[in-house]
């Protein structure tokens, strides 16, 4: 039987080449073509049963809360934890959760821009002892049983630790508007960038991919 693996984060980790799409039309354009068959989350099928909590435009407390799904441990349990921007924060509002982001066009909301900022001020502030930050520094202690894999792809984020690692630094991983040669507006992983990220955390797991090969289909104008 595969080992379990349970991912945590934003929408890094959240297979949008699935309904419904980040309900972004740009991501539904480009995942139609490719057929949903691409995401990290995917690859990692072939080699663990994954269970993903993520959640998109998650911030940091929403991922930490995200940690309450996860069961009783069982060896070979691995986890992987994916975080944001540490200026993002839940806003309740008739009876929902709104997962304020920067940018986010939503009249009511606009004026909770100033929160982001401060929010993202405040972490970045080495002045102040968060509770975030001391909470984050106990994750891979916490965990440790599950060898957990903390990283993130927000500079801010990853700065403030010296355990958790730098997705922005990978080169490899391709963004949807390279891999269409601009046609498609999104900042997300395309389905090369995802085969990239799949790969990095399976050598980070240890685990050996030589018999799994994946052909990547270049983006075609044409079909579009």
């Amino acid at each position: 039987m595969k080992p379990r693996l349970f991912v945590f984060g934003d929408s890094w980790s959240l297979d949008y080449f699935k309904e419904p799409y980040l309900n972004s039309a740009e991501v539904k354009r480009y995942s139609k073509f490719y057929n949903e068959f691409g995401h990290w989350t995917n690859h990692m099928e072939k080699f663990f049963q994954v269970q993903n909590f993520s959640e998109g435009a998650s911030s940091i407390e929403n991922i930490i809360y995200q940690l309450g799904n996860l069961p009783d441990f069982q060896e070979g349990d691995r986890i992987i934890i994916i975080f944001g921007s540490p200026g993002r924060f839940s806003w309740i509002e008739n009876g929902k959760d709104i997962r304020y982001s920067l940018g986010k066009k939503n009249k009511l909301l606009h004026p909770l821009e100033t929160q982001y900022i401060e929010r993202t001020n405040y972490w970045l502030d080495e002045t102040i002892d968060n509770n975030q930050k001391k909470f984050i520094n106990k994750l891979n202690h916490l965990l440790k049983q599950y060898k957990p894999i903390i990283t993130s792809w927000n500079q801010d984020f990853s700065n403030s630790f010296d355990f958790v690692h730098d997705l922005y630094k990978v080169e490899t991983l391709s963004h949807m508007e390279d891999e269409s040669d601009g046609q498609c507006k999104d900042k997300h992983l395309g389905i090369g960038g995802n085969y990239e990220l799949f790969k990095y955390f399976l050598k980070r797991l240890e685990v050996d991919i030589k018999d799994y090969n994946f052909e990547f289909i270049k983006y075609k104008k044409a079909v579009i």
